[in-house]
């Protein structure tokens, strides 16, 4: 459980940092805006630097025949695309043709780290748990003959681990931006 607190409280912190500048939480994040940077540094994966896509090795002859709009494909888009071949392989890099990418701010890149490291903690936290609900059904089995006899601890140790699972959800299936699913998540710190 603790692991599922841990990512609980930082699904808490992502969304404080995502309240609007005027709220009445702003004095309180401030406050404790350190202790959290501290947090995503300790624990937060390196920034990630930019990324090339290569192809594994190709002959010349199959790369000189490449086109880069297949038939029945329109190309929407006017991104240039650069593309370089050498030793039979193709490194492209691609580029919007909006001008410069936008640059989050440090609070921003700070609220996706918690997020990230919250999100990690309660997957953990997660497999955890149902590991400990799965030994102990096991176990009651071979102690009292039945494998669940809905007692209260297995009952809300069931009811955190449907919270969580449906945090889980929302964040790979449902698609749900950060402070969305922090929702959930932090829920699951009060149950």
């Amino acid at each position: 459980y603790a692991t599922l607190m841990f990512g609980s409280v930082l699904c808490m912190a992502v969304l404080a940092m995502s309240q609007p500048k005027d709220s009445p939480i702003t004095a309180l994040r401030e406050s404790v805006l350190p202790a959290i940077r501290g947090i995503a540094d300790s624990l937060g994966a390196p920034r990630p630097q930019q990324a090339y896509a290569t192809s594994p090795q190709m002959p010349l002859e199959t790369v000189s025949a490449m086109t880069l709009a297949p038939e029945g494909f329109t190309q929407t888009s006017t991104a240039p695309v650069t593309m370089s071949s050498s030793g039979g392989s193709i490194t492209m890099e691609f580029s919007s043709g909006g001008g410069p990418a936008a640059q989050l701010t440090e609070e921003e890149t700070l609220a996706l780290t918690l997020d990230d490291l919250a999100y990690r903690s309660i997957l953990l936290g997660f497999g955890f748990l149902t590991v400990g609900i799965v030994s102990g059904a096991v176990w009651a089995n071979e102690a009292w003959g039945n494998y669940w006899s809905w007692d209260p601890k297995e009952t809300w140790a069931l009811i955190c681990w449907l919270v969580y699972a449906y945090y889980l959800h929302t964040r790979l299936q449902l698609g749900w931006d950060a402070r969305d699913s922090a929702k959930v998540g932090a829920f699951g710190f009060f149950v």
